[in-house]
Parts: C-alpha cells; sequence; structure tokens
C-alpha cells in the first residue's frame, strides 16, 4: 500500500460521526457530522505539541463510536479466527483497535492539510451498505467506499477501500502469512510487539 493511499486512509478513517449520533441512513450517518470531525484536524488550537494528546483523545473516542473492531478483526483474521479461543479473540481485538486507532491517528495528524470529503452514492442490502466518497485535495479526487453493517440499530464501519484497496484485506494478507506457520499466540505477540515499538 503507497504512502498516498495510506494518507486518504488515514483521514478517512476519521472523518466521522461524533459521539451519540445515529441515523437510519448510512450515507447521512457518514456524512452528517463529517464537519465536525474536520474542525477538530484543522483547529489552529492543536497545533501547539502539548495540544496533541488532546487532539488524540478527540479523535479516538469518535473512532470508538463508529468502527466495529471486533467485525474487522473477524474478517482481518477470516479462516484464522476459528483457531482463536474466545480469550484470544478478545485480547487480539483490543491489541488490533488499538494499533490501527493509534497509527492512523499519528498519520492523519501528521498529513492532513484541508482535504474536504464529497460523499456520493449508497447501496443498501438489508443490514449491510456500501458508502462511495471522495478525498479532494489540490485538485486530486481519491474514491474511497466505506462498506458498514447495522448493530444494535447503528451503522459501524467494518472496512474502508481507498482506490479499491481494503484495509481488512491489507491486514489479512499480513496475519494470514504469520499464520502458515505459526499459532495465535504468536500473532498476538507480534501484535503486542508493533503496539508497544510504535508507543515508545
Amino acid at each position: 500500500m503507497n504512502q498516498r493511499i495510506l494518507g486518504c486512509l488515514a483521514l478517512v478513517l476519521f472523518l466521522i460521526p461524533k459521539p451519540g449520533y445515529t441515523a437510519t441512513d448510512p450515507l447521512e450517518t457518514l456524512r452528517g457530522p463529517v464537519t465536525q470531525a474536520v474542525d477538530i484536524l484543522a483547529d489552529p488550537r492543536y497545533k501547539a505539541p502539548d495540544a496533541k494528546d488532546e487532539q488524540t483523545r478527540k479523535l479516538r473516542a469518535l473512532v470508538d463510536q463508529v468502527f466495529d473492531f471486533t467485525e474487522i478483526s473477524r474478517r482481518t483474521l477470516a479462516r484464522g479466527w476459528l483457531r482463536f479461543s474466545p480469550d484470544q479473540r478478545r485480547e487480539f481485538t483490543d491489541l488490533f483497535s488499538r494499533l490501527l486507532t493509534d497509527v492512523y491517528i499519528s498519520r492523519i495528524q501528521g498529513n492532513y492539510s484541508g482535504q474536504k470529503v464529497a460523499f456520493g452514492t449508497q447501496s443498501v442490502e438489508g443490514d449491510r451498505a456500501v458508502v462511495k466518497s471522495q478525498v479532494l485535495r489540490e485538485g486530486i479526487q481519491t474514491p474511497v467506499d466505506y462498506s458498514l453493517h447495522m448493530v444494535d440499530g447503528n451503522w459501524r464501519v467494518y472496512d474502508v477501500r481507498v482506490e479499491g484497496v481494503s484495509l481488512v484485506k491489507n491486514y489479512r494478507d499480513q496475519f494470514r502469512q504469520i499464520l502458515l506457520n505459526k499459532g495465535p499466540e504468536d500473532l498476538i505477540a507480534q501484535v503486542k510487539k508493533k503496539l508497544k515499538e510504535f508507543n515508545e
């Protein structure tokens, strides 16, 4: 996954609804509160080094509200999910969600430069939906598709595709290689190590 796609992915992962916002329409669930998330990124108060932690906390709270990390983890592991015990699933989901959140918050804080998001169409089939959008920056339009499903009456994101590149598939390919020769405990240890290294 090249740096431009990673940058766009980092952006769209955080252009998401504010806590407590619910809607029966997946497109409106994403589009309605986008401005509030962008305001956090664009607010000059957060440019100061001592304000970064506050900005990070606000972005992390938004992420926790809209992303279904259990579903993301299950889809990322694919068949490997069946090899994990219930305790291992919970531990992996916790570690993987923290790694994703920390990595992409760091990327967006370092790369945001006034990008906008224009929403397009949506397709809904039962409790699944895809919302199409574009990230706009300096005349460049990057297509972004959000995959959502209904959880307890709310739409939650379980995958994001940037120019056809899936967040879930990207990590699935990496984790599949590890699980070919090693067990769940080894993958958990590697994710834990990456998380520790990133936050040192």
